[in-house]
């Protein structure tokens, strides 16, 4: 102001004041009279304006999204929705036995619900990020990424949700070959080896099938089996 009176009324202009923080805003008019009407002033507390923190909400997008085989390593990121928000922003992690996201100790061996926690790390630009390599997957299943929000001054907390960051993952696709021993004459012991790739750390058995010359479509009983441990380097041999 001075802003004139128009039939004894008078308005701030747009835009008026942008709140910069939150709290108790109050207005005060000040008139200044006129010849025949005297000074008046409103009270303080007529006109109270309360500014509340802006609701925000978080988008976030894990790596692998489209799963992967153990052993994948997964982080997150997200980007917190609000007014210029700062602060900072934790990611925790939830394995496959935890399908709820549930952050208490969920058995004696665990403190707590996640298997992985990253953070505070501070927003630049309201984007955070779990740093790299993040988390190393160790067995198959569903994994669930939740990213918590602490707030500023302006902005209010968030939590992004349970379920909406879900990645799976699933046992390596391994490959197998084998090699016969040589032939020979009626007589000639024969064995077969194989070798277990492409997977991580292959254990477990292979077991290894003869058919007979008559059953060239394999589809008999095998006239000879051999079940045996992989080694260390994924190769087996059968008995022969």
């Amino acid at each position: 102001g001075p802003i004139a009176l128009v039939n004894g009324k008078a308005g701030v202009p747009a835009p008026g004041y942008t709140t910069t923080q939150t709290g108790v805003y109050q207005w005060v008019v000040d008139y200044g009279g006129d010849t025949n009407n005297i000074e008046a002033r409103s009270e303080c507390g007529k006109e109270a304006v309360t500014i509340g923190k802006m609701p925000t909400s978080i988008n976030t997008v894990p790596s692998n999204a489209d799963g992967g085989p153990v052993g994948t390593a997964l982080t997150d990121s997200a980007t917190v929705i609000g007014n210029h928000p700062t602060g900072n922003i934790r990611f925790y992690l939830f394995g496959p036995d935890n399908a709820t996201c549930n952050f208490k100790q969920t058995s004696d061996s665990a403190p707590h619900g996640w298997i992985f926690m990253a953070g505070p790390i501070a927003l630049v630009g309201g984007k955070a990020s779990v740093p790299a390599p993040g988390y190393t997957t160790t067995q198959t299943g569903s994994y669930k990424w939740v990213a918590d929000y602490g707030g500023d001054g302006n902005n209010t907390e968030a939590r992004s949700e349970c379920d909406k960051e879900v990645v799976t993952i699933g046992k390596h696709s391994d490959g197998l070959t084998s090699t016969p021993s040589p032939g020979g004459v009626t007589g000639t012991v024969i064995f077969d080896t194989a070798k277990v790739s492409n997977g991580m750390d292959p254990g477990g058995s292979v077991t290894f099938s003869l058919y007979s010359p008559a059953d060239a479509a394999c589809t008999s009983a095998p006239i000879f089996t051999s079940t045996v441990a992989l080694e260390a380097n994924g190769t087996a041999k059968s008995a022969s």
